[in-house]
């Protein structure tokens, strides 16, 4: 496992080279096909949104739909799973509390 950063010395190639990838560096759109191969797997965490109010992850998600072997969506993607374990959370919270 390799931890890198927006500011990784070789950051192209240490992500072209990884199987899986989990991007959140906070720039929509900002890593596209330089940064991954036809192998790839990302998951893409970042969510932010462009000037005209679009939401989008970390990864060219358009660009890359077609080219990498798998990519989440965002939105849509880990959000909804993250979003499903909180409420799940919330509820054995409630019954706790309510005992």
């Amino acid at each position: 496992m390799t931890i890198a950063h927006s500011r990784t010395q070789n950051l192209e190639e240490l992500t072209n080279k990884a199987d899986v990838v989990i991007v959140a560096i906070g720039r929509m759109g900002s890593l596209d096909k330089k940064f991954f191969n036809e192998k790839s797997i990302i998951i893409d965490v970042g969510v932010s949104a462009n000037s005209e109010g679009k939401v989008g992850g970390d990864a060219n998600f358009d660009e890359l739909e077609d080219y990498v072997n798998k990519i989440t969506p965002v939105p849509g993607g880990v959000g909804s799973i993250t979003t499903s374990l909180l409420f799940d959370q919330v509820v054995k919270a409630a019954e706790i509390q309510n005992k």
